[in-house]
């Protein structure tokens, strides 16, 4: 009754997916969960990309993160 749940999981690319963590961390509201799954077909850069997402949701403070798939 309490929670909200957004949820923006189409086919996410680096760029998408920085713009709605940044935009979620922007949201007025306590506490927060942040799931993020992998971003498939980066093909060579996939690792260089997941690791910037996991730098950018650092650098956001998030308290609760949870990372799923390969390669995250």
């Amino acid at each position: 009754k309490s929670n909200d749940v957004v949820m923006d999981a189409y086919n996410a690319n680096p760029s998408s997916m920085a713009a709605a963590v940044q935009n979620f961390a922007k949201i007025k509201a306590e506490p927060k969960m942040l799931i993020l799954g992998d971003m498939f077909e980066m093909g060579e850069e996939s690792m260089r990309e997941h690791t910037a997402m996991i730098e950018l949701v650092h650098q956001l403070k998030f308290e609760h993160v949870l990372f799923v798939g390969k390669d995250f």
